[in-house]
């Protein structure tokens, strides 16, 4: 008894998940938990810019480069890389008791924050180089054009 099409089956119906996870921006993984958890980027992105859902060009570049950070994760894993050791900085404070209180610790935060990346009183020059000093991984991705002609509010 031969069982030489049920590989066939199973790798075409792997292929046909991996299709529709992309499609949706999601990893494969995602479809075999037991909770479904929404952490979809686009997702929420297109909940609030809905004409971008018609951006065919669009959504797919966009679909690429959420597709690559996966692929990236997913490498970082296999390789031992933890990122969860790559924690922003904290700062304990009391709740704020008005909405001055929230703007004055905002504001030494932001200072204190200032100081301990060496940025001084000036505007940040390169976001990217920054980012990636402390940790969080970048990327760039081209957009189509049409990405260029649409502003979001």
């Amino acid at each position: 008894m031969s069982c030489g099409g049920v590989g066939k089956v199973t790798l075409f119906a792997a292929f046909e998940l991996d299709r529709i996870a992309y499609a949706v921006g999601r990893d494969i993984k995602a479809f075999f938990v037991d909770a479904f958890v929404e952490r979809d980027a686009l997702a929420a992105l297109f909940r609030t810019e809905s004409q971008l859902a018609e951006k065919a060009e669009l959504l797919d570049a966009l679909q690429g480069s959420l597709a690559l950070g996966r692929e990236m994760t997913n490498l970082e894993r296999l390789l031992g890389i933890d990122r969860a050791q790559l924690l922003a900085a904290t700062y304990e404070l009391p709740s704020a008791r008005s909405r001055w209180d929230a703007i004055q610790q905002g504001q030494r935060i932001a200072a204190d924050e200032r100081q301990r990346l060496g940025l001084g009183l000036s505007p940040i020059g390169d976001l990217v180089e920054l980012f990636e000093s402390q940790g969080v991984r970048t990327g760039s991705v081209g957009l189509p054009e049409v990405a260029n002609r649409h502003r979001l509010n």
